[in-house]
C-alpha cells in the first residue's frame, strides 16, 4: 500500500474523507460491499467490451476493496496490472487481504502522480466525484488525462443528472452530494468520445425517474487527433 499525503488544506471535503469519513463509509458500507461483490449493475451491458480488457494496466478511482477491478480480471482471465486508488485506509487493508494482486495506493482521486504518463489503456471512476471539493475537479480531468494512453478507455460511473445540483451529505455536517453528469468533465475536450451510456440505479437496472437516485454509466474513448 502506497501512502500520499494530503496536499491541500482547503479542500474541506477531501480533508473530512482523508481524516475518517472514508473509513466511516467503508464502516458502513462494508457487509454489503462484501455480499454483493459478484453483483454489478453498473457493468450491465458492458460485459463483451470488460472482457476484452487483456494484458492491459487497469485503474479504479474510487475501488473500495478492489471488488470491480477483480471481477473485470476474472471476465479477462489474462495477465492485467491492477491498480486502485481509495481514500480509506481501512478498504485498502482488507482489499490487500482479498485481492493482493491489486496494488492500491491509499489517497484522494485525484492524486496519481505515483504514475507516469500514458500508463493506463483503462480507467474506472467508480462512484466518487459526487463527493469531490469542486475546485478539486479541473486538476482531477488533467491528471485522468496524463495517465490515460493515446486510444485508452475512460468509464465513469456516479449519479447522472442533467442539471447540476447539490444536496446535504447525510453523514457529515458541511458537506455535501454533488449530482450531475460528470461526463462533460473529458466530453468537452475534444479528443474524448462517448461511446455508450447505460442508465440505472441502485434500486432498479434501468433507467429511475427519481432524480435522486438516478445513476449512469459512461463509456468513453481517448482519441487524439
Amino acid at each position: 500500500m502506497i501512502l500520499m499525503e494530503q496536499s491541500n488544506k482547503k479542500n474541506i471535503q477531501k480533508k473530512v474523507f482523508l481524516d475518517s469519513e472514508a473509513d466511516n463509509w467503508y464502516t458502513r458500507n462494508k457487509d454489503k460491499i462484501l455480499e454483493r461483490k459478484d453483483f454489478y449493475p453498473q457493468f450491465r451491458g458492458y460485459e463483451e467490451f470488460l472482457s476484452s480488457l487483456k494484458n492491459t494496466n487497469i485503474l479504479e478511482i474510487g475501488s473500495s476493496v478492489g471488488h470491480n477491478l477483480d471481477y473485470i480480471d476474472r471476465l479477462t482471465g489474462s495477465s492485467n496490472g491492477l491498480y486502485a486508488i481509495e481514500p480509506s485506509r481501512l478498504a485498502v487493508e482488507d482489499g490487500e487481504k482479498l485481492f493482493p494482486k491489486i496494488s492500491f495506493t491509499n489517497a484522494s482521486g485525484e492524486e496519481l502522480q505515483c504514475f507516469e504518463d500514458n500508463k493506463f489503456d483503462f480507467i474506472i471512476i467508480g462512484f466518487c466525484l459526487y463527493l469531490f471539493d469542486r475546485e478539486i475537479l479541473d486538476l482531477f480531468v488533467n491528471e485522468v488525462d496524463r495517465v490515460l494512453k493515446k486510444d485508452g478507455f475512460l468509464m465513469i460511473f456516479d449519479f447522472d443528472s442533467k442539471t447540476p445540483f447539490k444536496n446535504k451529505y447525510a453523514h457529515e455536517e458541511g458537506i455535501y452530494s454533488y449530482k450531475m453528469d460528470y461526463s462533460t468533465l473529458f466530453l468537452e475536450n475534444r479528443n474524448y468520445y462517448l461511446v455508450q451510456k447505460m442508465p440505472w440505479s441502485h434500486r432498479m437496472p434501468n433507467f429511475d425517474h427519481d432524480k435522486n437516485e438516478r445513476c449512469a454509466t459512461y463509456l468513453i474513448y481517448k482519441e487524439l487527433s
